[in-house]
């Protein structure tokens, strides 16, 4: 299941439409020896190949000295940098083409351009230039010669340095050329020069990848990524933000062995145990991947994984030949995926090799977390809050009493976890069922935690579980949960810290008194649901960035699931309305259900279509919505009425009241019997379909 690693750009072609792709760049000097020896560099627990041990070095030597600010502040650029160009696969090209690299997506796909100098691409095409693959017209032509005038005294002179390492003499018709040109060209040579680019790229991997309490873009790791195969490096050195900022930890370290004459070897002796490999699910059809007791189609199913999901593989074995017709891919490995406890078949894995990708499983490799990979006092960071406090609780889950809070960038001390409820910390795009035991506090929630890891780091706690929980299968009524806490701004801080869910103002403000009312629903309905897989699964789907906006729309629209991938809630609307707290909670639920929706092509949607074929609308609403193959209003009313089971909802103006719910009648069981399953998780809000409130 291998790809190229560079002959990629088609992706670009995205990122050139928004206008940006974080990218990188090195600094003048001579070029990376031709054959460097491997000393053995580690980064995220992937020793570096001789290409990309060769230019790492060559940049730690001749861009550090350039670079402007104190130590440290030179390291983090650097660091930042040279993740960024790793992971996109530029590093792992021969040290004589490195400093050449010119590549164009003009149509769609990679067109190399490395033994044409003078070629310039297109504007309006994803365009990477360089040893950091760096985009030129990411910056003015101007900001650039400024910035290259500051190094090496004018832009020419930065050229000159450029051109010549680059094997285009002063005299020579390249060198003439270049130099008398004032446009695109020059703009391209100027960041092919390493310091260049790396002061540029530095800033823009931090800010739309790195940076801690903001969203990052979807070009940026294996998780949340709009690539439907990622590459061989983005897997090994960008599974995550969370592994990726690991990484660019690791590589300061090493750039300051490197700057201070050191050997650069990996900062930490190597575990006892081989890392887990990262690899992502892929060409299901959208449908669920099944994890297995054992290496067999026959074997029990223990869970599944999504379409699209990163996931860790510890060891392989072989087992049954399964047949990939999606992706047109054979194979007889089978993946042990420790956090999932269980195997699936590689053939549906894309792990960027066609072969083993990992060791030999073992015994002690089959009981899940094993010694070499948890230590007890696991130091760790609370990270991601967004401003706002971590509650510590008295034991896993957000029913948990709070006993305590932590502060972002609070050091702690992990003595042991135990699975939980599953978190979703929408800042930094992370979910986790894993619950940390702070020494001497009470338990958190490893999504606002950060470890280094995506997996278990910690022995499993005592009387605890490292399986992962399975939802509630009986309800029957709300979730209990925790009352309104008396005002705005701690109402949106705790949506946020128990939920996952941001509110952010627009138009309008949630701490305003004419939101109040909307506050207090939303805050209903999320501790409503809150049990339940309902918000987790509509998070992940929304996509990181994913928040509710107070703002307007247009007249009788009180919620619009908008392109932009946000939710408005026209708060003044509701406001000026006569709704019951109770329609409005119904309200909620019903707009976070096009959320949940926003991926449709799932075996959840599917089944939920086949169900309104035979069935049609449930409401006068769905009705409405009869026009729409996807019946997706229908769909927000089907989750709605579901939620609001025994609750008067009058919602309708035009038929000025819709007493009663739609599941008192049985006709709409096939209905309930679907959103029981496949949005709930098992859990009901009332009797069954036909039965009395």
């Amino acid at each position: 299941m291998s790809t190229p690693v560079i002959d990629r750009l088609r992706r670009v072609a995205v990122l050139a439409a928004a206008a940006v792709m974080t990218v990188t760049a090195a600094a003048a000097g001579s070029p990376p020896p031709a054959h460097a020896e491997n000393n053995g560099i580690v980064i995220g627990g992937v020793e570096l190949n001789d290409n990309q041990d060769a230019n790492l070095r060559w940049l730690s030597e001749t861009v550090y000295p350039q670079l402007e600010g104190d130590r440290d502040q030179r390291l983090d650029a650097l660091a930042s940098a040279s993740w960024w160009i790793l992971k996109e696969g530029v590093m792992d090209l021969e040290p004589a083409d490195y400093r050449n690299y010119n590549n164009c997506a003009e149509t769609g796909d990679d067109v190399h351009h490395t033994d044409d100098p003078l070629y310039v691409c297109a504007r309006g095409a994803a365009w990477q230039v360089g040893p950091g693959a760096v985009q030129p017209y990411n910056h003015s032509l101007a900001t650039i010669e400024a910035y290259a005038a500051s190094v090496y005294g004018s832009a020419d002179a930065a050229l000159t340095a450029t051109l010549t390492e680059a094997g285009h003499p002063a005299g020579s018709s390249v060198h003439q050329t270049v130099l008398a040109d004032h446009g695109d060209l020059r703009q391209g040579w100027l960041m092919r020069n390493p310091t260049v680019g790396v002061h540029f790229v530095a800033d823009e991997a931090d800010s739309e990848c790195l940076a801690v309490g903001s969203a990052f873009k979807g070009w940026c790791f294996v998780e949340g990524t709009q690539f439907d195969n990622p590459w061989p490096t983005l897997i090994n050195f960008a599974p995550t933000r969370a592994k990726s900022l690991a990484n660019v930890a690791e590589l300061k370290q090493v750039i300051g062995g490197i700057v201070d004459g050191g050997e650069g070897t990996s900062p930490t002796p190597p575990p006892t145990t081989e890392p887990d490999v990262t690899a992502k699910v892929w060409d299901t059809g959208g449908v669920s991947l099944r994890v297995r007791a054992e290496a067999t189609t026959d074997s029990e199913v223990v869970g599944t994984v999504e379409a699209g999901q990163s996931i860790a593989i510890r060891c392989q074995v072989t087992g049954p030949t399964v047949t990939n017709g999606i992706a047109g891919v054979t194979s007889s490995l089978w993946d042990y995926l420790p956090e999932q406890q269980g195997f699936v078949s590689d053939a549906w894995v894309y792990t960027g090799s066609a072969g083993k990708v990992a060791r030999d499983c073992t015994a002690a490799d089959l009981g899940g977390a094993q010694p070499g990979d948890t230590q007890p006092g696991f130091e760790a960071t609370v990270w991601d809050l967004g401003g706002t406090t971590l509650n510590v609780r008295d034991e896993p889950g957000l029913s948990g009493q709070v006993v305590g809070q932590l502060a972002e960038g609070a050091k702690i001390v992990i003595t042991c976890q135990q699975q939980g409820p599953k978190v979703i910390n929408d800042i930094a795009g992370v979910s986790s069922t894993w619950w940390d035991y702070v020494e001497g506090q009470g338990f958190v929630s490893d999504a606002w935690v950060h470890t280094g890891s995506d997996g278990q780091v910690a022995p499993t706690c005592e009387g605890g579980s490292a399986e992962e929980p399975t939802p509630p299968a009986t309800g029957g009524e709300a979730c209990e949960g925790a009352p309104y806490p008396g005002n705005a701004a701690d109402a949106i801080a705790q949506i946020r810290a128990r939920h996952g869910i941001s509110l952010t103002d627009g138009a309008h403000s949630w701490t305003s008194p004419q939101a109040e009312r909307t506050l207090r629903a939303f805050w209903t309905a999320t501790e409503d649901v809150g049990c339940t897989p309902y918000l987790s699964t509509l998070l992940e789907r929304a996509g990181s960035g994913f928040s509710i906006i107070a703002d307007t729309n247009g007249p009788g629209t009180w919620g619009h699931w908008r392109s932009d991938g946000l939710l408005h809630i026209d708060v003044a609307q509701i406001e000026g309305s006569a709704a019951t707290p109770e329609t409005l909670a119904w309200f909620t639920v019903h707009e976070l259900a096009h959320v949940w929706s926003n991926v449709r092509a799932t075996e959840g949607y599917n089944a939920y279509l086949g169900v309104y074929a035979e069935l049609g609308p449930i409401s006068p609403y769905g009705v409405r919505d009869s026009a729409d193959p996807q019946a997706n209003e229908n769909f927000a009313d089907v989750i709605g009425y579901y939620y609001a089971r025994c609750t008067p909802i009058s919602m309708y103006s035009s038929e000025a009241s819709y007493p009663g719910n739609p599941y008192d009648l049985e006709k709409f069981a096939g209905y309930h019997s679907y959103v029981k399953e496949y949005v709930f998780g098992g859990h009901e809000f009332g009797p069954g379909p036909g039965e009395t409130c």
